[in-house]
């Protein structure tokens, strides 16, 4: 059927981290209405436990190709083919790098790999996921989950404070996962 109403509705993430991000915009992508609520306050943010970059090889570029953000991030990351790694020693000894960088190397068509950090990553793709029509709560955490009515609600304070009835929760928010520990209970 091709009725509006039939069109699905109502998918919150919890986690505005690269694997959040990435589900809310395939799933916008899918014709889901996507809220993201994330306690970071910016998509950029430093966070000095995540300071890390990210190496965005040919199985990431599956998922930036598809959904348009390959050019964005060569344009800020650093692609393997523009550098070569010295491995250095603690008596301060480097070893050259070979005459051709192993790093550099790859199979015929396969496309190089970019290193990214996270926060440039998520930069890009919160912009592309806004663009997907995917709402980001930046500011937000959730303070509560509970069954009501044969439906999960969850509440969210902080800078857009509000109740959600998704019919599609997705628990995105890393290690120590609030949603995760909520289903367990269930």
């Amino acid at each position: 059927m091709s009725d509006a109403a039939d069109k699905p509705q109502g998918a919150l993430v919890v986690g505005g981290g690269p694997v959040g991000i990435a589900a809310a915009t395939v799933l916008a992508f899918r014709g889901w209405d996507v809220t993201v609520l994330d306690k970071r306050e910016s998509p950029d943010a430093f966070e000095v436990e995540k300071a890390y970059v990210y190496l965005v090889d040919a199985r990431g570029r599956q998922f930036t190709d598809a959904y348009g953000l390959t050019e964005s991030m060569f344009e800020t990351g650093v692609s393997i083919d523009k550098f070569t790694m010295t491995r250095v020693y603690a008596d301060k000894q480097g070893i050259p790098p070979p005459a051709k960088s192993m790093m550099g190397q790859r199979k015929p068509g396969i496309k190089p790999s970019v290193w990214i950090s996270r926060s440039q990553l998520l930069g890009i793709m919160d912009e592309r996921a806004r663009r997907a029509g995917v709402k980001i709560q930046y500011g937000t955490s959730v303070t509560g989950m509970e069954l009501k009515d044969g439906a999960v609600e969850v509440t969210a304070s902080g800078a857009s404070p509000a109740t959600y009835r998704p019919r599609l929760l997705l628990g995105c928010d890393g290690i120590y996962s609030a949603v995760r520990d909520f289903c367990a209970g269930l």
